[in-house]
Order: structure tokens, then sequence, then C-alpha cells
């Protein structure tokens, strides 16, 4: 279940979509989730590697630095940094929201957080960028920073707009062919 504040942010990106499109980044109006800016990120590819574009300043409080032009990599724990792969590039190809259960260490403690990774597309189609926003999870104590390097992806997967009802003739044609996808695109089937 998706925290109040991904809500907000994964609604605004859904009211953007059209024909299961990622939307342009010129759509984009932060202003549109003024109260979430501090919790939002925003992810390029530089060469190979995605980094940050922008990090919102509770983000940058949360890891006790500015995140903008390092490798969204360095946040991760090397052994989950190829399930982390996996849901970026799900996140692009299939031009699907993906939310990521995500453990970390701060102040020496276990805590959760909470990720949402959304694609825009540029101007010429192409799905770029993630539009991201990271939360803290209920439990966790807001004044200590999180060691860069600590994140464990615990689980990451497809979320649908807030609302929505599965179980329709829609929603399963649209669960079968996200998960055929993922089987295709990860060399599965």
């Amino acid at each position: 279940m998706l925290s109040n504040h991904s809500n907000e942010v994964l609604s605004y990106w859904y009211s953007l979509r059209r024909a299961n499109k990622a939307p342009l980044r010129t759509q984009f109006d932060p202003t549109e989730i003024r109260s979430r800016l501090p919790d939002l990120i925003m992810l390029g590819w530089q060469d190979l590697d995605l980094v940050f574009r922008l990090a919102g300043t509770r983000v940058c409080e949360l890891f006790g630095e500015e995140l903008r032009d390092r490798t969204f990599e360095t946040l991760w724990n090397p052994r989950s940094r190829d399930q982390v792969a996996e849901a970026t590039l799900s996140a692009f190809r299939s031009e699907t929201a993906i939310h990521c259960s995500v453990n970390a260490i701060q102040n020496g403690r276990a805590v959760r957080l909470e990720m949402l990774l959304l694609p825009l597309r540029s101007a010429d189609g192409a799905c770029d960028r993630l539009l991201g926003s990271i939360v803290l999870g209920e439990d966790a104590p807001p004044s200590y920073i999180i060691n860069p390097g600590t994140l464990v992806l615990d689980t990451w997967q497809p979320t649908f707009a807030p609302g929505t009802v599965f179980g329709s003739t829609t929603e399963i044609t649209r669960d079968r062919v996200g998960q055929s996808f993922i089987r295709r695109l990860f060399h599965l089937s």
C-alpha cells in the first residue's frame, strides 16, 4: 500500500499519461504537486549511468548531501544494484510506474523507504527521464542521515493509478501484457 505522499505524486503522473504512454517532460508542472517537491527526484542518462538531475531538499537532507550529478547507483548496496537496474529499465521500457520497497541503515538501525520511479518522455518521444519520489516509512525517525550505499531493494513492482479496481477485463488484460513484457524483457520465457 502506498503512502499518501506517494499516492499524490502517482495520481498526478497518471493524470498526464495518455494511451499507455509515459507523459512528456514538458507536461510535468511541479507547481501541481508543490507539497511533494522536497521528496522528488529526477534521474536522467549520462553516458551509461543514471544520474540525479534534481533532488528535493528532503531527499538531500535524508542522505546528508546534495545529490545532483551523482549516480543513482551509489545510493545502493552493491548486492541490490542488478535488481535496481531491472526496475529502472522496466520503467523506461514499459513506460509504467514502478513502486519500490527499500530497506536502509539510518543511525545504525534498519528503516523502510518507499520509492516511485515514473518515466517521462522527451519531445522526440524517447523515454529518457525518471521522475521519482523517496519517502521515509512511517516508523523511521526523520532526524538521522541514511548512509549512501546502504539501500537494499526489497521488492519492486508496476503500480497503477490510485483507485484502480482490479478484476475488470481491461485491467486483467493490462496485467497479463505487463507480465508478458517483463518475462520477455528479462528472458524468463
